[in-house]
């Protein structure tokens, strides 16, 4: 079988990390403390013309309410290149 036939190909892969910190404040809303959010992704490309990227996001005091709940986000992008 060839290498650019579907179900073979090289097995490429990359990841990282990303955090961020909003506390801006806008005219007019009421005063909140910081939010925190936090991204965990991994990209895969199991053939050549498919790449799936699973992430996890982590939000910690959301809208920056000391009182809220944290969040957890998962999510899957899927791209094809034709």
């Amino acid at each position: 079988m060839a290498s650019n036939q579907l179900g073979r190909g090289r097995l490429c892969t990359s990841g990282g990390i990303c955090a961020a910190r909003a506390d801006a404040l806008v005219p007019g809303t009421p005063v909140r403390n910081a939010e925190y959010a936090s991204e965990l992704y991994y990209s895969l490309h199991p053939i050549d013309w498919l790449e799936l990227q699973p992430n996890i996001q982590f939000i910690h005091h959301p809208g920056g309410i000391r009182g809220a709940d944290d969040v957890a986000v998962l999510g899957l992008k899927a791209a094809l290149v034709l």
